[in-house]
């Protein structure tokens, strides 16, 4: 993948998306990090409804409790769509709950992560997403 990997990052709580972003910033990664605050949003973004430009991510980082529309159900919407259903979607939740991940697996998520709490875990998180969904791209 390039360095500036397109990562969408489909999440309603803005301090998560910071964390994010200042994590990428700590391990070097030059994500192309685009945002959707809700599950509706991240569907315009990908399907190109409206006005919103269609957006092509390499990954997309999906949390599961978000107002308007869950993750899970945004997970079966993009695997109905012939556009998406081979899009990596990983599961990115604070949910560490066994029925969560076997959910988010089984309407189609390519893994499910559990937010670290701790900054260093963080880090080490996004870096082993980017080995693993983006082939490690950096500049």
């Amino acid at each position: 993948m390039t360095p500036d990997a397109s990562v969408l990052v489909v999440e309603d709580d803005p301090a998560a998306v910071e964390l994010l972003e200042m994590a990428c910033r700590a391990t070097g990664l030059q994500w192309s990090m685009h945002v959707a605050g809700d599950g509706p949003e991240a569907l315009a973004l990908l399907h190109r409804i409206g006005t919103c430009p269609a957006l092509q991510p390499a990954l997309v980082l999906l949390d599961l409790c978000m107002p308007r529309m869950s993750g899970v159900d945004v997970l079966r919407v993009l695997r109905g769509d012939a556009r998406t259903r081979g899009l990596p979607v990983v599961v990115f939740s604070a949910s560490d709950r066994e029925c969560d991940r076997r959910d988010a697996i089984g309407a189609g998520a390519s893994a499910f992560e559990t937010k670290p709490m701790r900054f260093a875990d963080l880090c080490r998180a996004v870096e082993r997403l980017d080995r693993e969904w983006l082939l490690g791209g950096r500049p």
